[in-house]
This record gives C-alpha cells, sequence and structure tokens, in this order.
C-alpha cells in the first residue's frame, strides 16, 4: 500500500469513528476498538482530529439550497462516499468557503457528514437541541411545556398546530408537558414512543435500552412503528404507565414488565445527583461517560450484569469509579484517555452471580 493509499484509509476509518460517536454512545465493544485504533499512532489521533474539526465546521453551511432530488441515504452509507473528500488539505478545510468550488464542496461534506440529515427543500425542519459532556440545560418550547437535558442529550422537537413530537436520539430529558388535548405529546426515542396529553415524565436512551418513567399523569407507551412488534412475546399493545411506574424497552429482549420507581429519584441529575437502584453496572457506567471526558470502558462483558444501589454526585466521576470498585467485584485500570473496568477475579465475579 503506497503513503497516499494509508493517509486516505487511515481518514476514511477516522471519519467513520466521527459517525459511529455521532449517533450516540458507543457500546462497550466499540469503544474497546476506538481506544485501540486512536492508540496506534499519532497519524490515527491526528486524522480524528481533523475529521472532529471538518464536521464542526461544516455544521455551519446552509443546505438548503441542494438539489431535493439527492436521496436521504443512511448515515453509515455516507462515510464511503465521504471518505473521497478526505484527501483536501488540511488548511483548505479551515477555510471551505472561499470561493465557488469552497462553497460546493461545504455543501456536499455535510450531505454526507450532518449527523442529522436533512429534509427535503420546503419541508419543516425541527428545532435541535443538544448538550455536551457533563452539560444540563433546560429548555421551553413553543407550547409552554419545558424539557430539561442531561449530559450528552440529542433532541429534536416539531411543534405545530396539529402536532407536538419529539425526537429523542441520545441521552435523557425531564418533560413537563402543557396540558393540550388536541395535540398529545409525543416523545419518540429508538424503537418505542411515549404520549401524553399534560403530565410530566422522563425518557432515557442508553446504548440497547429506552427507559420511560411517570413522575405526574399517565404516559402510554407503544411501538414507534405500527408494524413493528415492541413485546419480546410478540404483542405490541400500548403500555399505559401511572405515576410511579416505568418500563424498559431493549434492543434483545423487547418491552419488560412495568415496575415501580422512585418519584423523588427521576430526574435527579438535573440537581447533580446520579442515583441507582439495582442498575446494572453497564447503565451507571453509560451515565458515567456522560460526564467526563475521559471514557470508561467496561472490557469484561461479565461485570456488565453487576447491579448496584448508590447515589453519586456527577461532578466528581473519579469518587464514583472508586465506590464502584470498592462495593463490586472489579478492578480499574486507568490511562490518560480511558479508565477499564474489568472483574477482580473470575471466581469473585463467579460468586456475585
Amino acid at each position: 500500500m503506497t503513503s497516499s493509499d494509508e493517509h486516505k484509509k487511515i481518514a476514511e476509518e477516522a471519519h467513520a469513528w466521527q459517525v459511529l460517536i455521532s449517533e450516540g454512545p458507543l457500546s462497550p465493544l466499540e469503544q474497546v476498538k476506538f481506544v485501540s485504533w486512536i492508540d496506534a499512532s499519532p497519524e490515527h489521533r491526528q486524522a480524528f482530529e481533523r475529521a472532529k474539526l471538518l464536521w464542526a465546521e461544516m455544521s455551519s453551511v446552509r443546505v438548503a439550497e441542494l438539489d431535493p432530488a439527492l436521496a436521504r441515504p443512511l448515515l453509515r452509507e455516507r462515510v464511503i462516499e465521504a471518505a473521497k473528500f478526505t484527501t483536501v488539505p488540511a488548511a483548505y478545510l479551515r477555510h471551505p468557503a472561499t470561493g465557488f468550488a469552497g462553497v460546493m464542496l461545504a455543501a456536499l461534506l455535510v450531505f454526507f457528514l450532518t449527523p442529522w440529515g436533512f429534509e427535503p427543500v420546503g419541508a419543516p425542519s425541527p428545532a435541535q437541541h443538544r448538550t455536551g459532556v457533563a452539560e444540563v440545560k433546560e429548555i421551553k418550547l413553543g407550547d409552554g411545556s419545558t424539557v430539561a437535558l442531561g449530559a450528552m442529550t440529542a433532541l429534536s422537537a416539531t411543534l405545530n398546530e396539529d402536532q407536538r413530537s419529539i425526537e429523542l436520539r441520545q441521552g435523557e430529558a425531564m418533560f413537563d408537558v402543557a396540558p393540550d388535548p388536541d395535540r398529545p405529546f409525543t416523545v419518540v426515542s429508538g424503537s418505542v414512543k411515549a404520549q401524553a396529553v399534560g403530565t410530566s415524565f422522563l425518557v432515557s436512551k442508553g446504548t440497547d435500552r429506552v427507559q420511560i418513567a411517570v413522575a405526574e399523569g399517565i404516559v402510554d407507551v407503544a411501538p414507534a412503528d405500527p408494524e413493528q412488534t415492541l413485546r419480546a412475546n410478540g404483542s405490541n399493545t400500548p403500555v399505559r404507565l401511572n405515576v410511579g411506574e416505568q418500563v424498559t424497552a431493549s434492543t434483545h429482549a423487547g418491552l419488560a414488565a412495568v415496575s415501580e420507581i422512585d418519584v423523588g429519584t427521576l430526574g435527579a441529575w438535573r440537581t447533580g445527583r446520579l442515583i441507582y437502584v439495582d442498575t446494572p453496572l453497564s447503565q451507571v457506567v453509560a451515565d458515567a461517560n456522560r460526564y467526563t471526558e475521559r471514557r470508561i470502558i467496561i472490557t469484561d462483558e461479565g461485570v456488565a450484569d453487576l447491579t448496584i444501589n448508590a447515589a453519586f454526585n456527577s461532578d466528581n466521576i473519579d469518587a464514583m469509579l472508586t465506590t464502584l470498585a470498592e462495593a463490586l467485584p472489579i478492578t480499574l485500570r486507568h490511562y490518560a484517555d480511558a479508565v477499564y473496568v474489568e472483574a477482580a477475579t473470575p471466581d469473585l465475579l463467579k460468586s456475585a452471580h
């Protein structure tokens, strides 16, 4: 492989990782592979930083003039096409809008690389909202409803005279819904949707699960796509949640049974508290990763299902990790960019189950 081919291959891989990360939290296996890839050589890290810079700069380019005949391919498919542009010199990419050629390049890169995608010309544009690492904020919607966004959360909101629709792409959000019987408030996340008229509820989206919990009122949970089945047994009958009830839908097991939850713990992250009751370590780690720049990676799948009952401060993830290592049969390996979580010993892990 020539030097040029190798550079192009690394650039393609960097953009592919940027796509995966933009779509939501990496799975434990993906996290391990990413850290291994980026630590493999300085060129890998430089290519990834260039990919991040490119995405950040392209996000401000208007795409409204793009031909609506352009299809809306899956994001992962766009990476293949995006690689064609990765050989453009980095110095030029810092000023992509210089001249007509720069504008055209910018438009194409946005089409291929944007994590949000876009609707054809003339379609209404949902309002986009997102938070960064350890960032929590509250927004007020045009209908009077409020939404509290947890760290590393991304959602879009479409409100008009006919509908109030939210798509939660990643993270978690607490919704305080303004009553409007003529316009039910719908939140779609993963394979499920939650619908209410006027209530307060939480929706949390992890790597392979969506949790919905009710603090006030009533929320109906159903498949996002009527053609899909939500329950593991093949039934797609909607589930009605009342105050203090929750349900979890997972990619592999379908919809779990409705269970009770302490209303006082819902949305505790709004005040800097992370509270867990019989919660698997995998979920605790997923939450922690939204409050720290250093990635926490479970390298031993055997510890992922260990459960914990505890409360932590979201601004002190290091203390959380120390407590987890003391309470569970796990060990931590600390590196500059990551913390690896693994079983202390096979025997301890076996006895814990």
